[in-house]
């Protein structure tokens, strides 16, 4: 007859987790860390293409250099949720920077892995983020990867009489007080940028009263915060003002456009 083996009063402890391991990419395909920015370690024969990458003039110069040079490159992108065509059939939302003479600036990140590493938060640390309706911007930031959103320092909000920012909402209130419009998403935020256009007021509202209602919403979202608060007063239209709908690829009207915020009011809210 078998012993009886004592039963076990306890399991055995898991081994902690080590923290300084290092991420390992597939064999096939690509990988990308959990914040979303992917993961250029070479691996197999990569690594010699990469030693002759290290190579060329351009990744010679000093650091410092080529940081100036990808900020030239890819410039101040103002990003805005937009409709893309994927196939003939299929649209989707996605927050993509608009069409300037800079149209393909994106495409450096996609050079070389060096290239990739170094450039990858750029055009979202240097960009502004544009939002439409107030209502939607957590929705319209989750097109992006987290280290996209956490590079992003102002945000732009264009307030008009389709724009809930503005206009008496209990619901919308309410759901402020809760905390579901905080910008907790934005962790880098540092200025909101509000644009009122006057051609676009509702009749009975005035100046001073969309003011006012652009204070009292932000202050609902930015609870414990300390977010520079900025309002534009602009004498023109939204399409007037940047027009999306309208591929622009960097024509004279476009810079005819940028023209129009030189003339506008500022009203700082701190």
């Amino acid at each position: 007859m078998a012993p009886i083996m004592a039963a076990a009063t306890s399991r055995p402890k898991k081994q902690a987790a080590q923290t300084g391991r290092v991420v390992k990419r597939p064999a096939r395909g690509f990988h990308r860390f959990r914040n979303g920015i992917m993961n250029v370690t070479p691996k197999g024969g990569e690594k010699e293409l990469v030693k002759n990458n290290q190579e060329s003039f351009l990744l010679k110069l000093p650091g410092e250099l080529r940081h100036k040079i990808w900020e030239f490159a890819i410039g101040v992108n103002l990003f805005r949720p937009t409709s893309v065509q994927i196939t003939q059939t299929i649209w989707a939302r996605r927050m993509v920077p608009r069409i300037t003479d800079r149209e393909h600036a994106l495409a450096l990140l996609q050079t070389c892995r060096q290239i990739y590493a170094e450039t990858a938060r750029l055009p979202y640390k240097s960009g502004i983020l544009n939002a439409v309706d107030y209502r939607y911007i957590k929705r319209d930031l989750s097109y992006l990867k987290p280290f996209q959103r956490a590079q992003f320092s102002e945000l732009r909000l264009e307030a008009y009489h389709e724009n809930l920012l503005i206009r008496p909402d209990p619901l919308i209130t309410d759901l402020s007080k809760k905390g579901r419009y905080n910008l907790d998403f934005l962790p880098g935020l540092k200025c909101i940028r509000v644009v009122i256009f006057k051609k676009r007021i509702w009749v009975g509202h005035n100046i001073a009263s969309l003011v006012a209602g652009v204070r009292a919403r932000l202050d609902l979202m930015l609870v414990g915060k300390n977010i520079a608060i900025t309002v534009e007063i602009v004498d023109v239209t939204p399409e007037e003002y940047c027009d999306f709908n309208e591929p622009l690829q960097g024509t004279d009207s476009s810079r005819s456009r940028l023209a129009h915020w030189e003339s506008c009011e500022i009203i700082s809210l701190n």
